[in-house]
């Protein structure tokens, strides 16, 4: 059964991409004279600088360390959590390992009144490539 729905699958896709490829104008060059869209141009100048640091074998890694704790300076005046303290550790070995460290505080979203994050639902997809 399952080979027969993948099978159909298969097929119903390769339609869409022939359908696609004898479209009229699929393969026509552009008209240079077309307003284009410009939106992508910022987020790619952007994206270049780092795209050169990323390949560049210098630079150091990076690592991000994320504090979800609900619980922040105000919640508890004085006190610092738990988990940010251990947040801090993680960033200070990492930082010792010769690592980039990153630290977003997320408890300021996280501890707003009112706010209700419900927790996952459990698509046990990272379960799927855990070994058994």
């Amino acid at each position: 059964m399952l080979h027969s729905v993948n099978q159909v699958r298969a097929a119903r896709l390769w339609r869409t991409a022939q359908a696609a490829v004898d479209a009229p104008g699929w393969n026509e060059v552009p008209n240079p004279t077309d307003a284009w869209s410009v939106e992508w141009l910022a987020p790619r100048q952007a994206l270049d600088p780092a795209q050169l640091a990323w390949g560049n074998p210098t630079t150091p890694s990076k690592v991000r360390v994320v504090s979800g704790s609900a619980r922040d300076g105000g919640t508890r005046p004085g006190e610092v959590s738990k988990t940010w303290r251990l947040t801090e550790i993680a960033r200070d070995v990492a930082q010792g390992a010769g690592l980039q460290a990153d630290v977003p505080d997320l408890s300021p979203v996280t501890s707003a009144y009112g706010r209700h994050i419900h927790p996952c639902k459990g698509c046990v997809s990272s379960q799927a490539a855990a070994p058994q």
